[in-house]
């Protein structure tokens, strides 16, 4: 997860301390972070959306929506932070995998 954090921010050209400015931490807690230090659920979802990254690739999990849900959250930013509706069908083979 460490490296993922630290690709992510290098990606989107931030120093440790901007990053930690976004998401209300200090610059030596983000270099704990890409150090190996596992930041809290919460704090990721912030890096996460500081960089634009999907959350599951800052995890290392697969991300097989990840396209999708980059949509969905600047569709969400371009609300205003006002609720957005959003239908989802779902194959209930997926499910099953």
């Amino acid at each position: 997860m460490a490296d993922n954090i630290l690709a992510a921010r290098r990606r989107v050209g931030l120093t440790q301390a901007e990053l930690g400015k976004r998401i209300g931490r200090s610059q030596k807690t983000v270099a704990g972070y890409e150090a190996g230090k596992e930041p809290p659920l919460a704090i990721l979802r912030l890096i996460a959306q500081a960089t634009g990254t999907p959350l599951c690739e800052l995890i290392g999990a697969a991300c097989p929506y990840a396209k999708q849900l980059q949509l969905l959250s600047k569709l969400a930013d371009a609300q205003g932070g006002k609720p957005l509706l959003i239908s989802v069908i779902v194959d209930p083979d997926e499910l099953a995998q």
